[in-house]
């Protein structure tokens, strides 16, 4: 038991439950949980509008080095989650999403008028740090929804991400096609100022507060080390595994992890209680989370590359599919399932507890990137796929938030959401890398004058079996998890901490169903 925690006992209102709307309409709470989806799906937009745009930027900045564009969002974001989550017990949740709304504002502007590849990066940079508005977003949802409604409004966040992964290429393509390469920046730019404006008019801020100092040394540490590892994970297959740029950052990542360890024990307000790793709720919901990112990322990673590839002897899976033909015909299957199932999964969660839709989410999502690699290449199975996947991502991305909202106290909420944020982004980071390396082992056709790789079907049947071995894995961790297994309910004070007992003669308030 953590001493410095605190429990109501049942049947007596947290004292944090003033700040709840709990006194407004159904619609009204529906419609604040609407502009939170919104503005997360602002967060995937900066990535899957990119994808389709990296050719046309690569020629209009003339740089053989346009992966940067992706990768520093990615590193900064990882890198920054758990500060950010922190300064969010501090100052309040809805305030550090307005500054990241802001930095991604500048960035987006930028982005948009700049001539220059450095001033480019450098508004990457800031929209990279608003990464971590969904893991804030997660403990807003929290702190401010009637806890009935809390496990279903973390899983319309997840509905969110799964419908961005739709939308985002095929209107960033769309806009490309239309307005050319800078119109997904100012799209982008008209975005964030009207999801701010309602932010800041209509969703209330938290009432909790961790009243702490910034541990600075402790958010340079880690900055630096996450940044350094995942730049290795990253760049490992372009530098090449052995090369002395990637052992130097891996080793330097490691060490500097190292000191920030050491500065965590030493400083009087860490900037992460490292009892929280300890935890055992936390640790197997971290792991689940780690384990069941790895398939979940590869899909994203290899269905794109086995479905556009063109049709070539050796590759069964070449179907030369464009981007929005892949997009129109086969992930609106995955979105749409996700959309779907991430409520299902809240729901779920407050009838059954977070543990059961791991389970679930973790099993979809095993069987369906293992299907992937063995799937023909007839529609109706890629779109079963599709759909598969799509059930386990919703349900994974309802399950993880609502079993760490049940692991820890309100105002630990930031800090624990901020380190789910760096382990999945690690997680997809490495699924990336690994299974590049994978199928660099399996090349069948390498141009340099055109660019065109295409992989053996060997190849991308080792990498969906490697990233289901991983699955299986994730599933494991669930069934076998303690934590979980009692019906949601929102983070309310004694599940919050499952290591401490109800008191004799009582029993958890059952939810009120809806």
């Amino acid at each position: 038991m953590d001493g410095h925690r605190s429990a109501a006992p049942y049947g007596v209102p947290d004292e944090l439950d003033a700040g709840r709307l709990e006194h407004r309409s159904t619609a009204f709470c529906v419609f604040v949980l609407i502009v939170l989806v919104l503005i997360g799906e602002m967060i995937a937009f900066e990535f899957t509008f990119v994808y389709p745009a990296l050719t046309e930027l690569a020629a209009l900045y003339k740089t053989p080095d346009i992966g940067w564009v992706l990768t520093i969002a990615s590193l900064v974001g990882a890198s920054v989650t758990a500060t950010v989550g922190k300064l969010s017990d501090m100052y309040g949740k809805r305030l550090v999403i307005a500054w990241m709304l802001g930095a991604f504002a500048i960035g987006t502007l930028l982005c948009a008028t700049t001539s220059s590849f450095g001033v480019l990066l450098l508004g990457r940079v800031l929209q990279g740090a608003a990464i971590p508005i969904s893991a804030v977003s997660y403990g807003l949802v929290r702190d401010i929804m009637p806890r009935r409604l809390v496990p279903i409004g973390l899983g319309m966040l997840a509905s969110g991400v799964g419908a961005s992964g739709v939308l985002g290429p095929l209107l960033g393509g769309a806009l490309i096609d239309w307005a050319g390469v800078r119109s997904i920046f100012w799209f982008l730019l008209v975005y964030v100022i009207v999801v701010g404006a309602v932010l800041l008019a209509v969703v209330p801020e938290s009432p909790v507060r961790a009243p702490q100092r910034l541990d600075l040394g402790g958010a340079i540490t880690l900055f630096t080390s996450v940044a350094l590892i995942l730049l290795a994970v990253s760049k490992g297959e372009e530098w090449g595994w052995s090369s002395g740029r990637t052992l130097a950052s891996l080793a330097g990542g490691v060490l500097v992890m190292g000191v920030f360890f050491q500065v965590q024990r030493r400083v009087t307000e860490p900037l992460m209680h490292l009892g929280l790793l300890t935890r055992r709720s936390v640790a197997t919901t971290l792991l689940v989370a780690l384990l069941g990112q790895f398939p979940l990322a590869a899909y994203s990673f290899l269905n794109p590359l086995m479905q556009q590839s063109p049709p070539h002897p050796g590759n069964d899976h070449g179907l030369g599919l464009s981007a929005f033909r892949l997009g129109v015909e086969i992930t609106v299957f995955q979105g749409g399932m996700a959309v779907i199932f991430g409520v299902v999964g809240g729901r779920l969660a407050r009838r059954c507890g977070g543990r059961v839709v791991a389970i679930a989410g973790c099993s979809a999502l095993t069987v369906g990137i293992l299907s992937l690699g063995y799937a023909g290449t007839t529609l109706w199975e890629l779109q079963l796929v599709a759909a598969v996947t799509g059930v386990g991502f919703g349900m994974y991305y309802a399950a993880i938030p609502n079993l760490m909202v049940e692991a820890v106290h309100a105002k630990e909420q930031g800090i624990a959401a901020g380190m789910q944020g760096v382990v999945a982004g690690s997680a997809a980071s490495a699924a990336t890398a690994a299974l590049g390396a994978i199928l660099a082992r399996h090349v069948l056709v390498n141009d340099p004058a055109t660019g065109v790789v295409i992989y053996q079907t060997d190849g991308f049947r080792y990498a969906c079996f490697a990233a289901a071995l991983v699955g299986a894995g994730s599933v494991v961790a669930a069934v076998s998890m303690r934590h979980g297994r009692a019906p949601a309910t929102g983070g309310a004070a004694p599940d919050a901490d499952p290591e401490r007992a109800a008191p004799a003669g009582t029993a958890p308030p059952a939810p009120s169903a809806t």
